[in-house]
């Protein structure tokens, strides 16, 4: 048995993306951990078996100096008090400071960057100094750590600040259980598209919106709904009157946030991510295993997916119209949807099934 202590910025992320991988450890006789901002997700993770340590964070991007010390100097007397055989850090900032805090205690430290997004997008004076950051500390106390990344272009950007690449571990995700997920029968009159993530720009949410204007422009008769929780701590937030102000105009419909949106996918007859770059989507991962085609952008993360014209289209990012023309092309051919959606439930089981990726996980944490 081994005790597995896991810091992650967002109990509610941790939940809904890595809860059944931590379930099949306690059920291998491991002790799990979690650091995190837990809030109303303690009592169900208490539940299972998961002992919880709140770290209260009020903004996941600060990277204010004086509180950085602050956490790191807390986690390093939790870490020490704990005694974890693993310490796995989840994200960008957990890798930094569970990294720094832990530097020079006798335990194996998985790092998991879960995407790169922001940091390689965003071209401002605060992200260049903190890639530079980034940087000197994977030299100084990441190198010698196991990274795992989910998609082959983060594998690259570790290989080219100077991690082994036999330290690095191309692991994508954290499984799909597909038998948690009804199928779609494209059953629907009128074709049904769903797109489901955070209400963020980087996540091509305006793109979707310019793409519903021309479609109803050019009478395509097709049905676009927007599911996803707001995130006010992102710097590339939309805001509620932000989508409010696309809602009102009648060309899509934005449903608010439900928890339950993976399980009731099957309504839908086409899922759809047009974002500019992910560690792994898991909302097209749900939709797959929803017998879903898939419309995306050819981007990190979203390319490890799809196969273009097989389980779905590929397209540019940014570029409403062709994401617009995209969704014409699937939803007036019924016949292509249904052979898409099978495609994207074979791929799914054979890339991204829970089977598969615990398989490759176990042998990092438990083996």
């Amino acid at each position: 048995m081994k005790k597995i202590l896991f810091l992650s910025l967002s109990g509610e992320g941790f939940y809904s993306h890595r809860l059944s991988y931590v379930k099949h450890l306690i059920k291998k006789g491991n002790e799990v951990v979690l650091i995190s901002e837990i809030k109303k997700f303690k009592k169900k993770f208490n539940n299972v078996g998961i002992k919880t340590i709140n770290l209260p964070i009020k903004k996941r991007y600060d990277f204010n100096p004086i509180r950085i010390i602050k956490l790191i100097f807390k986690l390093n007397k939790i870490i020490k008090n704990i005694k974890p055989d693993i310490l796995n850090n989840i994200g960008i900032l957990p890798v930094l400071i569970g990294s720094i805090a832990s530097y020079g205690i006798n335990l194996k430290i998985l790092n998991s960057l879960t995407g790169l997004g922001s940091l390689i997008i965003n071209k401002s004076i605060k992200y260049s100094f903190l890639k530079v950051i980034l940087k000197i500390s994977f030299f100084v106390f990441i190198r010698k750590t196991l990274i795992i990344v989910q998609n082959k272009f983060d594998k690259k950007f570790c290989q080219k600040i100077g991690i082994d690449e036999n330290k690095i571990f191309l692991i994508p995700g954290y499984g799909i259980q597909l038998r948690n997920y009804k199928k779609s029968k494209q059953t629907n009159k009128i074709p049904r598209v769903i797109l489901h993530s955070r209400m963020l720009k980087v996540k091509g949410i305006l793109d979707y919106y310019y793409a519903a204007k021309y479609l109803k422009k050019k009478k395509v008769k097709v049905k676009l709904f927007l599911y996803g929780p707001l995130d006010y701590n992102n710097p590339n937030k939309l805001t509620f009157k932000d989508i409010y102000n696309l809602n009102i105009k009648g060309y899509l419909k934005y449903m608010g946030n439900s928890k339950s949106i993976r399980f009731s996918l099957n309504k839908f007859d086409i899922g759809c991510l047009p974002s500019y770059r992910e560690g792994l989507p898991r909302s097209v991962l749900e939709c797959m295993a929803s017998k879903l085609p898939i419309i995306t952008t050819k981007v990190p993360g979203n390319s490890e997916t799809v196969i273009n014209k097989y389980n779905g289209l590929i397209i540019k990012k940014n570029n409403p119209k062709e994401l617009a023309l995209a969704i014409n092309k699937l939803a007036s051919d019924k016949a292509l949807r249904l052979r898409m959606g099978t495609n994207s439930l074979k791929y799914c089981n054979k890339k991204f099934s829970t089977k598969t990726i615990f398989n490759k996980l176990d042998k990092l944490f438990i083996l």
